[in-house]
């Protein structure tokens, strides 16, 4: 039998309103599909949660936030000093704590971390107790990307600094999983790692039930949690640069917002009759089945859009940029579409 610990920054639910969520619901469930496995799931997150038997969870909040700061800096161990707003967002006296726990009860043949903030955290514990026990990481994206697609005096200023903290956390992992040939071929020219492997993407079981056989020639969905800052800022451009155009000529255009979202943004009620919000749906394939494509106008972001793989896995076209389809495979469905051509890609699509 193995030990594992599996450590996340997201609530590992099926039906989680965001990939984070799903991408760890998946692993968890992967590892546990092997019976000789016995998993211990440690979250640290900032969603609100129920107390849960199968998972130990730490809430994320500022205070904890700057104890582990502290603890971080007294005990020497804040590596990457002034990348501190940046990589050390789950240094959490309460996860230390919990990560502690466990080692001090367990032997751990590995410890599984998902979300690269995680690190850390778990390194620095380790390191503490002299144990070599071996890391598996799973990222969603580079911090480097970020940082080369601005190309801004401060991103020029950090990137050296964000290349050689990625390189240390690669480094002292066992294997890192990627979730695209892109970023993995990346990780092997800027860091010459080759322990990666590419995760395989699982479609969500409600793609199964989308149809395509009644669809509304004038709507269409976007798709993602809009409380991240990237899915916000790509939404108030689109309803303020886009839609307005495409509403003077097909006035019965409706855009269906699916996600976590604030629905008291005051756009969204100066468009009221051609955006309908419909908040996080565990399953949206009603509206997937009924609309004619998706939108990804995204300008910001790193790593793989699950919003784009999941209409694909729908079948339902996808008209984004290529932030958006940043490390998809090509597809018929894809319509690359960038910010100064998005008005004329989305009414050739509504012909």
């Amino acid at each position: 039998m193995k030990n594992i610990l599996y450590i996340s920054a997201f609530l590992p639910y099926k039906n989680s309103p965001h990939g984070g969520g799903q991408s760890a619901y998946q692993n968890i469930l992967a590892l546990k599909k092997n019976t000789r496995n016995h998993v211990n799931v440690i979250v640290c997150t900032t969603e609100k949660f129920k107390p849960s038997k199968a998972l130990q969870i730490v809430s994320q909040n500022h205070l904890s936030l700057i104890c582990g700061w502290i603890h971080d800096i007294l005990g020497f161990r804040f590596k990457g000093f002034f990348l501190w707003p940046i990589v050390h967002t789950r240094a959490n006296i309460g996860l230390y704590k919990a990560i502690n726990s466990e080692l001090n009860s367990n032997t751990y043949d590995y410890i599984y971390v998902d979300f690269t903030q995680m690190f850390l955290p778990v390194f620095n514990a380790l390191k503490s107790r002299k144990m070599a026990t071996n890391i598996i990481l799973c990222i969603s994206d580079l911090y480097i990307q970020k940082f080369i697609r601005k190309n801004d005096f401060f991103s020029r200023f950090f990137m050296a600094k964000v290349a050689n903290y990625e390189r240390f956390i690669f480094s002292h992992c066992k294997k890192v999983f990627v979730l695209n040939d892109k970023d993995a071929l990346l990780i092997n020219y800027l860091y010459d790692i080759y322990h990666l492997e590419v995760k395989t993407y699982v479609a969500p079981l409600w793609v199964k039930k989308v149809s395509r056989s009644n669809i509304k020639k004038s709507e269409c969905i976007f798709f993602g949690n809009f409380r991240r800052q990237e899915n916000l800022e790509a939404l108030e451009w689109f309803a303020s640069n886009i839609l307005p155009q495409v509403l003077k000529k097909h006035p019965f255009f409706k855009l269906h917002l699916i996600g976590e979202i604030n629905f008291k943004m005051e756009f969204l009620n100066k468009f009221r009759k051609s955006i309908q919000c419909h908040g996080f749906l565990a399953d949206p394939s009603a509206v997937f089945s009924r609309s004619s494509f998706t939108i990804a106008p995204l300008k910001h972001g790193a790593g793989i859009k699950y919003k784009v793989l999941d209409s694909l896995a729908a079948n339902v076209p996808v008209i984004g940029t290529s932030v958006a389809f940043e490390g998809v495979k090509k597809n018929t469905k894809m319509y690359l579409s960038e910010r100064e051509n998005f008005l004329q890609g989305i009414l050739n699509l509504l012909r």
